[in-house]
C-alpha cells in the first residue's frame, strides 16, 4: 500500500506522461488517513493543452473563456496538476514516512466511492489544495467530524468548489463537471451544480469545517507567534519565515456565519501579493494569513495552516521549497505534534487553549 507517481518514457528516454496512483491498505490499518486530491490535480491539469482553467486563445481572457467546462480522468497528468501531485503529495507522504508515522492513504475519489471509509479513522489528513469536492465528499467530511473524527488540514484554499463527477467510455465517474456558474451549468440540482460551496443558492462554506476562508492568492511573507498552545511545545516567539509566493492563504476574516465560534489563532502574518496588478477583485489589498485550531462541542479537533505550500516546505527534498532551516523546524514540530495528538479521537477534549 502506498502512494505511486507512473511516469511513461518515449524510446529515448524522455518523459511523455505521468499519473498518480493509491493502492489501499486494509480500512483502519492506522488511526491515520491521509486523501490525496485527485479531482483538484486534474482540474489543474494541462494535458492536451486545455484545463478547466485555460484553453486556447491569444491572450489571457480569451484563454480562460475557452477553459474545459468537462475534464477526463482518462488523460497523463502534467502541468500545474503535475506539480501539485510534486508539491502536495509526494512532500506530504515522504515527510510522514522519514518521521516513522503510520497512515493509510486513499483519494478523494475513493471517498466520493465509500464515504463510510472515514469511519475507521480517528484522523483525516488533507495535504496541499483541496480546492474541488463533490456534495458527497464535503458532507463525509462533516458527518465523519461530528462524530469524532479529528481533521488536520495541510493545505489551503480548502473546499471552494462543488463539483459533479460523470461517466466516460472507461467507466462511472470519469470526468469532472466545473462551469463555475449557476447560469451556464445546465444541471440545477443544488447538490450537483458546479459552483462555490459559499455560493448563496448552495450556502455551505468551507468554513464549516475548515475555520477559515481564502485571503490571498499567490502571496508570500512571513508567520509570528500570536498564542501558541502549551501542548505544541513550541516557545512562544517561534516564526515561519519564507513563504513562497506561489501561496494561497486563509484567514478568519471575514467572518462567515458558518464560522466555529471558538477558532484559536496560533500564528498570523501579513501577506504581499508576487503580482500587485493581478489582485482578485474578491481578495483583501493586503491579505492576512492565519494558522489555526479549534474544537467541537463533542470533544473533536480541527487543525488548519490555510496553506497551500505547506506541505512542500516540510522536507528539503521538494524542489519548491522556499523557507529557511530555522523555519522548517518550526513547521517540522506543529505538523508532527498535531498527526500524532490528532490520532486520539476527540482529542479536543483533552487540550487547553
Amino acid at each position: 500500500p502506498g502512494f505511486y507517481f507512473i511516469i511513461t518514457e518515449d524510446a529515448s528516454g524522455h518523459m511523455e506522461g505521468a499519473a498518480p496512483l493509491v493502492v489501499r491498505a486494509p480500512e483502519g490499518n492506522s488511526p491515520v488517513l491521509l486523501m490525496h486530491s485527485f479531482l483538484t490535480w486534474n482540474l489543474y491539469n494541462s494535458f492536451g493543452s486545455r484545463s478547466a482553467y485555460f484553453g486556447n486563445g491569444e491572450d489571457t481572457k480569451s484563454k480562460r473563456d475557452d477553459r474545459s467546462r468537462v475534464v477526463s480522468l482518462d488523460r497523463p497528468i502534467i502541468g500545474s496538476g503535475g506539480y501539485s501531485i510534486k508539491r502536495d503529495a509526494i512532500s506530504m507522504v515522504q515527510f510522514l514516512e522519514k518521521n516513522g508515522i503510520n497512515f493509510d492513504q486513499v483519494s478523494d475519489l475513493d471517498i466520493n466511492q465509500k464515504p463510510s471509509m472515514l469511519d475507521s479513522y480517528n484522523e483525516l489528513v488533507l495535504s496541499g489544495h483541496a480546492e474541488y469536492m463533490t456534495r458527497r465528499i464535503f458532507q463525509s467530511i462533516i458527518a465523519a467530524r461530528n462524530h469524532g473524527t479529528n481533521l488536520a488540514i495541510f493545505g489551503g484554499n480548502t473546499a471552494l468548489w462543488q463539483t459533479r463527477l460523470t461517466e466516460s467510455p472507461v467507466g462511472p465517474n470519469r470526468r469532472i463537471i466545473m462551469y463555475r456558474s449557476s447560469t451556464e451549468d445546465p444541471v440545477s440540482d443544488l447538490r450537483q451544480v458546479s459552483i462555490e460551496f459559499a455560493n448563496k443558492r448552495i450556502n455551505i462554506p468551507q468554513t464549516l469545517f475548515t475555520g477559515m476562508l481564502p485571503s490571498g492568492t499567490h502571496t508570500y511573507g512571513n508567520y509570528k507567534a500570536v498564542k501558541i498552545p502549551g501542548w505544541m511545545n513550541l516557545p512562544s516567539y517561534s516564526s515561519i519565515d519564507g513563504i513562497s509566493p506561489d501561496s494561497e492563504v486563509e484567514a478568519t476574516v471575514p467572518r462567515s456565519p458558518a464560522s466555529p465560534p471558538n477558532v484559536q489563532i496560533m500564528f498570523a502574518g501579513k501577506m504581499t501579493y508576487a503580482d500587485p496588478s493581478i489582485i482578485p477583485s474578491i481578495m483583501p489589498l493586503h491579505p492576512e494569513a492565519e494558522i489555526v485550531w479549534f474544537t467541537n462541542e463533542n470533544g473533536q479537533a480541527t487543525f488548519n495552516v490555510g496553506l497551500t505550500t505547506w506541505a512542500c516546505d516540510l522536507i528539503d527534498t521538494c524542489a519548491y521549497s522556499t523557507v529557511d532551516d530555522k523555519s522548517r523546524a518550526v513547521m517540522d514540530q506543529v505538523t508532527t505534534t498535531v498527526i500524532k495528538l490528532w490520532e486520539k479521537r476527540k482529542v479536543g477534549l483533552t487540550l487547553k487553549n
